[in-house]
């Protein structure tokens, strides 16, 4: 269960670390099924000027938790 990583946007903030493959399967510790799911736990946490969130994904059959960065947009 997650978000199957597609394609990367771009300028994104999960251009960083995320692997075409990957699966989302948690951001700050909440379970995603949808992209949409993703990047509103990704714009809730700018809005609160965090500096990073928390991504579990699994890549190639591994769990992996990654920070990753927020940018100032």
């Amino acid at each position: 269960n997650g978000v199957l990583v597609l394609d990367i946007k771009q300028g994104s903030v999960f251009e960083q670390s995320l692997r075409t493959g990957d699966i989302i399967e948690k951001v700050q510790g909440t379970a995603v099924t949808t992209p949409g799911q993703v990047e509103r736990i990704v714009e809730r946490a700018k809005s609160e000027n965090k500096k990073a969130v928390l991504v579990l994904v699994n890549r190639n059959g591994q769990d992996l938790y990654l920070g990753l960065k927020l940018g100032v947009a």
